[in-house]
């Protein structure tokens, strides 16, 4: 066995519109979900639609060591998800599935950093159909981006990431947000304003949100180099040019207290001291929704397997490649 870093989901009702920034008696609860050990999921993402609510999130699998775009049904008042969906599966890695209605059509802006790119998904019959639909901007190493004007969805505030020869940071934690103006340049010259840089709260955590009166952002703590270690919470002030305060931050030791446990077979998990992280909030009218990191164990076999999956190219090319191997003349 090896240890991992692996994520779960907690779900938190809400009361009468509340949220848990105002309230000390929260409680997030780990809904029970039939899953496989070779996964675990991350990023949520809550989305409404015709009397249901559905969780989107990041699945990642072990042995392909990647993520894919998945959801599942909330039932049960919050302590129940259908098994996962999967929806979006792509040879590179997805993940942060920020999902939005405009006109009419549902879309899902998901993290595509490893293809140098931020790129668009429109579903064909919701919520199990969906298909490329564009590339917003292109030749951009960027994760977690989000829309800073829904419902026009012009603005997009991504989380820029350093390549390795530019800053000595974590790539993953030290980040440059920026703003992108995507209503007429198109996606090669549309232009773009710096927005902040660093590891505290910068690296965007969930979509824009209303509260008390004012326009919430969430981002994630990463300081020290210490990825998703818990949640920033900023208001911000103005968008055009972007200023914004922070309002309240969250370690993961402060939010792990008030989760509560439904799924006992869920890795290992059993209580709030086995979290690391916190790195992920959305809401819908009913549900909060946070990630929650731990360290669980791995078989090793699945490490041999996914070195198998790297060499043989699953499953696309699975066939030309036997034949180029094994079938020459």
């Amino acid at each position: 066995m090896s240890r991992q870093k692996a994520y779960t989901i907690a779900l938190r009702k809400r009361k009468n519109g509340d949220r848990f920034l105002s309230d000390d008696s929260f409680s997030f609860v780990i809904p029970q979900i039939n899953i496989s050990k070779r996964y675990w999921m991350a990023d949520p993402f809550l989305f409404e639609y015709l009397d249901k609510i559905y969780l989107f999130y990041e699945l990642y699998d072990f042995i392909r060591a990647r993520g894919v775009i998945a959801y599942s049904e909330i039932q049960n008042n919050g302590r129940l998800l259908t098994s996962p969906k999967i929806i979006i599966n792509r040879p590179f890695h997805l993940s942060f599935p920020y999902i939005y209605k405009q006109n009419n059509r549902i879309y899902i802006m998901p993290e595509t950093a490893q293809r140098k790119s931020i790129q668009l998904f429109k579903a064909i019959s919701f919520p199990n159909k969906w298909q490329d639909d564009k590339v917003l901007i292109d030749r951009v190493f960027a994760c977690d981006s989000i829309f800073i004007d829904e419902p026009e969805c012009s603005i997009i505030l991504t989380s820029k990431m350093f390549d390795d020869s530019e800053t000595d940071k974590v790539i993953s934690c030290y980040v440059n947000n920026r703003q992108f103006d995507i209503s007429s340049k198109g996606s090669l010259n549309c232009t773009s304003i710096d927005c902040g840089v660093g590891e505290f709260g910068i690296r965007n955590a969930g979509k824009l949100f209303e509260y008390e009166g004012n326009i919430i952002r969430p981002g994630q703590n990463c300081l020290n180099g210490m990825y998703g270690r818990g949640l920033v919470f900023w208001k911000v002030d103005s968008v055009t040019p972007y200023k914004e305060e922070v309002i309240k931050a969250f370690d993961v030791k402060e939010i792990s207290k008030h989760v509560i446990n439904d799924n006992k077979n869920n890795n290992g998990i059993i209580s709030g001291e086995d979290f690391i992280g916190c790195h992920t909030y959305n809401s819908c009218s009913k549900y909060e929704v946070v990630d929650l990191s731990y360290y669980t164990e791995v078989p090793e076999y699945y490490q041999r397997l996914h070195q198998i999956y790297r060499r043989i190219p699953f499953p696309s090319r699975c066939i030309r490649y036997i034949k180029r191997k094994f079938l020459r003349k």
